[in-house]
C-alpha cells in the first residue's frame, strides 16, 4: 500500500536525541522518500520509536562540543 514506517532507534543512547549522527543518516533516507512521493510511489510514511520515548530533543552534548556557531547553524539548515 506503499506506506514506509522508519523506527528512530540509536545505538548506544536510552533515548532518540537530534544530534548530527541522526541528521547524516535521515536526510538521505527524507531525500529518497520524496522522490518516491514525486513519482506516485509513497502514499505516507510513520515514524516511530524503538524506545520508551519517541524523542528527547537536541543533543546538548553535541552542541556544546561544536564550539563553531556556524557548524551548529550548517546542521540545523539540514534537518529543515
Amino acid at each position: 500500500n506503499n506506506i514506509v514506517t522508519l523506527t528512530l532507534d540509536m545505538s548506544g543512547r536510552t533515548t532518540n536525541v537530534i544530534n548530527h549522527e541522526i541528521a547524516e543518516a535521515f536526510v538521505p533516507v527524507i531525500e529518497h522518500l520524496k522522490a518516491e512521493k514525486e513519482k506516485g510511489q509513497l502514499r505516507g510514511v510513520i515514524l516511530t520509536s524503538a524506545k520508551k520515548s519517541f524523542l528527547t530533543g537536541g543533543d546538548l552534548e553535541y552542541l556544546y562540543q561544536a564550539g563553531d556557531p556556524q557548524e551548529i547553524f550548517r546542521f540545523a539548515e539540514q534537518l529543515k
